[in-house]
C-alpha cells in the first residue's frame, strides 16, 4: 500500500456492500478487508453458522418476512462501534430502513452495480443461493425492484462487470471510500 492510499484509510470509518446477489459482495468484502487490514462481515454466513443451515433453507424454514426481520438484527448487532470492519450484508438488507440507516450511520455503504443481464448470468440457479423476493417474477423484477433501492441508500456506486481484475477493483474502491468520507467530512464543518 503507497502512501497515498494509507493516509486514505485512516480517513475511512467502517466499509459495507450493497447490492443485487452475486455481484461480489462476499469476495470484494473479504479482499477489501485483507487489504485494510480490518475485520470482516458476511452477514449471510453468520446466518449460516448460527442456524447451522444453507442460507436457502433458512429462507425456507423461516419464510421471507422472518428472514428479513432476523438479517435486520444481525446487521444492527454488528459490532462497528468497537472496530473497525468491511460488512458484507445480504442483498436484501436494503428491505430494511433500520439496518441501512444502521449501516449508514456507521459505514460508508458502497452499491456494486450491475447490469440485469450481468446479474442474471453469475446467478442462475437462484433457489440454491436463498435470495428473498424472487418469486414474483424473477431475478428481472427482483432487479427492477431492488436498484432504487440501492440507489437510495449508497454512499459511492462502483460499477462491476465479468471483465473487472479484483486486484484493480479493491484500490479503487478504497480510494472512492476514502473520497466520499472526506467530502462528507468537509460538508459537516
Amino acid at each position: 500500500m503507497s502512501y497515498y492510499e494509507d493516509s486514505f484509510q485512516a480517513d475511512i470509518p467502517n466499509v459495507s456492500f450493497i447490492g443485487m446477489p452475486g455481484v461480489g459482495k462476499s469476495v470484494l468484502g473479504r479482499e477489501v478487508s485483507e487489504y485494510m487490514k480490518w475485520a470482516f462481515f458476511d452477514t449471510d454466513k453468520i446466518m449460516e453458522l448460527t442456524l447451522n443451515k444453507p442460507l436457502a433453507r433458512i429462507v425456507e424454514v423461516l419464510g421471507e418476512k422472518r428472514f428479513l426481520q432476523w438479517e435486520d438484527k444481525v446487521i444492527r448487532s454488528l459490532p462497528l462501534t468497537t472496530l473497525r470492519a468491511v460488512i458484507s450484508p445480504g442483498g436484501s438488507a436494503v428491505y430494511s430502513p433500520r439496518a441501512m440507516k444502521f449501516l449508514r450511520a456507521h459505514t460508508i455503504v458502497v452499491y456494486l452495480s450491475a447490469s440485469a443481464r450481468d446479474v442474471k448470468d453469475w446467478i442462475r440457479d437462484d433457489r440454491s443461493r436463498g435470495i428473498v423476493g424472487t418469486g414474483n417474477g424473477g431475478i428481472e423484477a427482483l432487479y427492477r425492484e431492488r436498484v432504487p433501492l440501492y440507489r437510495k441508500y449508497a454512499d459511492v456506486t462502483v460499477k462491476v462487470n465479468s471483465g473487472h481484475d479484483i486486484d484493480e477493483l479493491v484500490p479503487h474502491i478504497v480510494k472512492k471510500a476514502a473520497e466520499f468520507s472526506v467530502s462528507a467530512k468537509k460538508k459537516k464543518r
